[in-house]
């Protein structure tokens, strides 16, 4: 499977389960797994991922699909999350 895919299928899935910037969603996972920019991934679009890392990209799509963050609207404040996700 190469990035565009990747991204393609985990887009798809973001948005069936409802995420408002399913796209960005799936641009910041595969770009945690890679350890790489975003900018790397639409340079890169055509290059071909390793089964470890479409395995380890699955896992945190599927998570963040099932499990979306939510903010508290109160007004004149911000949020902010950081996700840790550990991989085994």
């Amino acid at each position: 499977m190469i990035i565009k895919q990747a991204l393609k299928l985990a887009t798809a899935e973001l948005s069936a389960h409802g995420l408002k910037l399913p796209r960005l969603e799936a641009e910041i996972l595969l770009s945690w797994v890679l350890k790489k920019p975003r900018e790397f991934l639409l340079a890169h679009a055509e290059r071909q991922l390793t089964p470890k890392q479409i395995s380890n990209f699955k896992f945190p799509a599927a998570l963040r699909a099932c499990q979306p963050l939510t903010l508290p609207a109160t007004k004149n404040s911000m949020a902010w999350i950081f996700l840790s996700i550990r991989m085994f």
